[in-house]
């Protein structure tokens, strides 16, 4: 079973804070949307292959629908197992992955009430973000 009571695992593809901040932020710039589902809830996967900037970190082999509605930094906590036990196997912090979640999910609710639409929204936040956590803007591919 793996670690204690987990049964599965979900590894979050980056091998740093820069990694996966350009992974998140190329991820989404290159899909020109964010990860939302047909309800308007920010989802790390949609039925129509978007993501949002966590889900960018989730190979294709690890993802797994249960997580949909689970914030991440419970999850990497261990406080909020889901359903069958699902946790991320990561060496980054909780606190920076909830934070750069929070990114995509800021931008998705200003989206709603701005002019400016969510590429926009999403480039501030992430580059605030950048900002507190001395990490570059990656050139979009």
């Amino acid at each position: 079973m793996g670690i204690a009571g987990v049964r599965r695992l979900i590894k979050i593809q980056a091998k740093s804070k820069q990694d996966a901040f350009s992974k998140a932020y190329n991820g989404i710039m290159e899909q020109g949307c964010g990860g939302v589902n047909e309800a308007g809830n920010c989802s790390y996967r949609t039925e129509e292959g978007y993501k949002c900037g966590i889900g960018h970190l989730i190979s294709d082999a690890d993802y797994d629908s249960r997580i949909e509605d689970c914030g991440i930094g419970g999850m990497v906590d261990n406080t909020d197992l889901v359903n069958d036990h699902i946790k991320i196997d990561t060496h980054l912090t909780s606190s920076f992955l909830s934070g750069l979640q929070s990114c995509h999910d800021r931008a998705v609710r200003a989206a709603v009430t701005s002019e400016s639409g969510f590429l926009k929204e999403f480039e501030y936040q992430m580059g605030e973000f950048a900002k507190i956590n001395n990490l570059e803007i990656p050139n979009v591919k």
